[in-house]
């Protein structure tokens, strides 16, 4: 759950990491500490649970179902070890591993973890590049006139693998959709209205309304966070995208801090792609 896979919470758990250092950790960071402790793999206790709960194995549910299984005329009751709950329920021991039973409760990556040293170092502004996110989206909806990429699962490079069944995607038209797979029309298959070029304002952000705002648009308040300034833009925060090209071969003149210290501006989402390939190939190359 959310909650547990937390790091933050209940900041009370004091661990020696090694040369007198103490650290103080969160229960998920504990629980992951203890699934990986060599003592605990090879402890064990037992746990009371009714004849039908935590029944991992599929091929035994019979046993614990009301039947008449040797065909006597006589119903069986399920199986039960012995009555020794307070609301005369029957249960059953269950043997738990102390390390697996903290393992199953850790998510491992630290994903979170590290996202939120990031943010506090001030290396990942998460709000800005939410907004990178929703106005390339835009520019995506406004100027895309390829297929999407059949992408493989964490992975940069394309794939087969009829993507769209396990994958609900949505593609910009039905003609795009068609040139990524015909074979999936019927089985997942799901296209958009095309260019979509407008979006209304609102007070709320998302990829569909709202103006997106940019760095120039951003203050410090006293280390305390981000506090948004009304963008003087002419894009009005990317509420609109005039096409000054054609159909086939859209130009939008989408501006983006494209690296550290390099602005640039592409024509339509194509042009970005590309640029961003490129980019992403040359770094691996370093």
């Amino acid at each position: 759950t959310e909650f547990n896979a937390n790091p933050y919470t209940n900041l009370i758990n004091l661990h020696q990491t090694g040369n007198d250092n103490l650290i103080l950790l969160g229960d998920h960071d504990t629980r992951c500490l203890m699934g990986a402790d060599d003592d605990l793999k090879n402890r064990f206790h037992v746990v009371w649970k009714s004849n039908v709960d935590d029944v991992s194995n599929p091929h035994i549910d019979y046993i614990f179902q009301v039947s008449d299984r040797n065909g006597d005329g006589v119903v069986d009751m399920p199986y039960s070890m012995f009555n020794a709950s307070d609301d005369g329920k029957y249960l059953r021991p269950k043997t738990v591993n102390e390390a697996t039973n903290s393992k199953i409760h850790c998510a491992r990556d630290g994903k979170w973890k590290l996202v939120g040293e990031a943010v506090k170092r001030r290396e990942c502004d998460c709000s800005l590049q939410l907004f990178v996110m929703i106005a390339i989206y835009r520019l995506w909806k406004c100027t895309a006139t390829t297929p999407l990429d059949n992408l493989g699962i964490g992975s940069v490079n394309v794939l087969g693998g009829n993507r769209d069944f396990w994958f609900e995607r949505i593609h910009h038209n039905f003609d795009l959709a068609i040139g990524m797979d015909k074979s999936m029309v019927g089985y997942g298959l799901r296209w958009g209205e095309g260019n979509v070029c407008k979006w209304p304002d609102s007070d709320i952000i998302s990829s569909s309304k709202g103006r997106v705002y940019s760095a120039e648009h951003f203050t410090t308040n006293d280390g305390k966070g981000r506090v948004l300034k009304i963008p003087k833009t002419a894009s009005e925060g990317f509420l609109r995208m005039d096409n000054k090209g054609t159909d086939a071969n859209p130009d939008v003149q989408f501006p983006i801090q494209f690296t550290w210290q390099e602005k640039r501006i592409f024509a339509n989402y194509n042009a970005l792609k590309e640029a961003v390939e490129e980019e992403l190939e040359s770094e691996h190359l370093q």
